[in-house]
């Protein structure tokens, strides 16, 4: 079946990759260059220009000749972007110098609704879990229980062999964001201003507004008599992931009009990458999130917020957006 999807929200799904200011990226106005640097030294050295061996004293040298990287489009990709000041961007993940959305980010949105709902005996699952071998969840589903190792059940990870999901393919657009992370409960936010700015990152990320058609088959019919996602696709994301979005549009106001979500009719909602919240991706028990500081690891006190340019300390209300919702249609 083709799915439309439509961004409601920055997306980053990094690609591991962090780059330098003036090494691995420049700087011109509002927006970014990403460089490849072995391009710009070969560039370099075909204009008989002599690089400087000297780390700092190369990225002086950069800075200093970057709009002649430009002009010649020495670089792999531009993005818009309202911050100068950065050292440092994380990217996210791409082909051929092009961002995408992959398709194992969205089956890992997918599977981790369903996983929360077989913990949780949910009745928009039952269909899945009647094909499951061993039908006793969560009692004897895992083969220990140690929260320092996940142990995913080897007959719950076969049936999602089944699902395939394409990668995007139609150009997306990027933007600079600056990650802003914020306390749920307002009156410890205020005393965070400094600490808010020291652990803040620069992250490229999928621009909201945007959409796409990406393909996914369910092939479970070759093992089981029918199939056994497509129909409960949607009931099983909304099921999850509506009660995850709208407890985020509770902590703080947003740009109105900035998700543009009204009445689903039949859409689904799902989060996708990173910094788009731990709610999202822990499940009691079983996944949690490893650097939480909390004594109980299944909880956080804090949420990550997009932060498109300069806002005013300590809320940033009505500047800050979500990390990661897409709004999935069936369409065929």
């Amino acid at each position: 079946m083709k799915i439309k999807i439509t961004t409601l929200s920055p997306i980053h799904i990094g690609s591991g990759e962090e780059y330098d200011k003036n090494f691995n990226f420049i700087v011109d106005g509002d927006y970014i260059y990403l460089l490849d640097e072995f391009q710009v030294v070969e560039f370099f050295i075909s204009q008989n220009m002599i690089v400087p061996e000297n780390l700092n004293y190369l990225k002086t040298f950069i800075e200093k000749n970057k709009d002649k990287l430009i002009k010649n489009k020495i670089y792999k990709r531009k993005i818009k972007s309202y911050w100068q000041n950065m050292n440092t961007i994380l990217e996210n993940l791409s082909t051929q110098n092009k961002a995408i959305i992959s398709g194992s980010s969205i089956k890992g949105a997918i599977e981790t609704a369903i996983f929360s709902l077989l913990v949780d005996d949910n009745e928009r699952v039952e269909n899945i879990k009647n094909h499951l071998e061993n039908q006793n969840f969560p009692e004897n589903r895992f083969s220990e229980r140690n929260r320092a190792k996940h142990t995913i059940d080897k007959d719950f990870k076969k049936i999602f062999t089944y699902l395939k999901i394409s990668d995007s393919i139609d150009e997306l657009q990027t933007q600079i964001y600056k990650t802003i992370n914020i306390k749920k409960d307002k009156s410890h936010q205020g005393n965070r201003g400094g600490k808010v700015e020291q652990i803040a990152n620069y992250v490229e990320s999928i621009q909201p507004k945007q959409e796409f058609i990406i393909t996914i088959k369910d092939e479970s019919d070759k093992e089981f008599e029918n199939k056994i996602f497509e129909n409960d696709l949607s009931k099983i994301c909304n099921g999850y992931y509506l009660p995850k979005l709208n407890k985020q549009l509770k902590y703080y106001f947003y740009k109105k009009g900035s998700i543009g979500l009204s009445q689903l009719n039949g859409r689904f909602l799902l989060n996708l990458g990173r910094f788009g919240g731990a709610e999202s991706k822990t499940i009691d028990e079983y996944r949690y999130i490893r650097n939480s500081h909390d004594d109980d690891k299944n909880k956080t006190s804090a949420i990550t917020f997009a932060l498109e340019k300069n806002g005013t300390p300590p809320f940033f209300e009505n500047e800050l957006v979500p990390f990661g919702w897409v709004l999935c249609e069936i369409i065929s």
